[in-house]
């Protein structure tokens, strides 16, 4: 079977929550080919699905370092080792991302969710601001997202805005 078939498959059996499936079909994929980044995409979104950080972890740092340039990878990274090791370190991870993607929604976005975790409100807010200048959908997103309830408890039922309050 060819690749882009495999590929589509995964992505099926990963939508429909079939994991050994999908699993399957990515250990079936040529050795050549499981270096290509399409295929890696699927390896993360499997190991999501599983919740097997270390493995994601790894994956991600080795994409990290051969296409820093790709804000996935750093992000993935991220989530990654919140999990594996500390808030602290999933923010330090992001701040050096910021090298390739200051300009990136989701870096900001991220990091005012890890700076909240860490009580570090001032930057958190911040962040969000600059998140949500960036890209307006994530306004929407901080009213509810669990990691930023510090900044809705320092203002209960303030109304969010960019470098404000969610």
């Amino acid at each position: 079977m060819n690749l882009r078939w495999r590929l589509s498959h995964t992505r099926g059996y990963l939508a429909l929550g079939m994991l050994r499936e999908a699993e399957a079909e990515l250990r079936a994929i040529d050795p050549a080919d499981q270096e290509r980044r399409e295929v890696a995409e699927l390896w993360l979104a499997l190991f999501h699905a599983r919740g097997s950080w270390r493995k994601l972890e790894e994956l991600a740092n080795k994409w990290v370092l051969r296409e820093p340039e790709e804000v996935s990878w750093w992000v993935n990274l991220a989530y990654a080792a919140r999990r594996t090791s500390s808030v602290h370190r999933a923010h330090s991870i992001l701040e050096q991302a910021l090298m390739w993607h200051a300009g990136e929604a989701i870096v900001h976005y991220n990091l005012a969710c890890y700076a909240a975790q860490l009580g570090w409100l001032e930057e958190a807010r911040m962040r969000l601001g600059v998140a949500v200048d960036l890209d307006e959908s994530f306004r929407e997103l901080a009213r509810t997202d669990p990691d930023l309830a510090p900044l809705r408890r320092e203002h209960p039922g303030k109304e969010a805005g960019p470098g404000d309050t969610c």
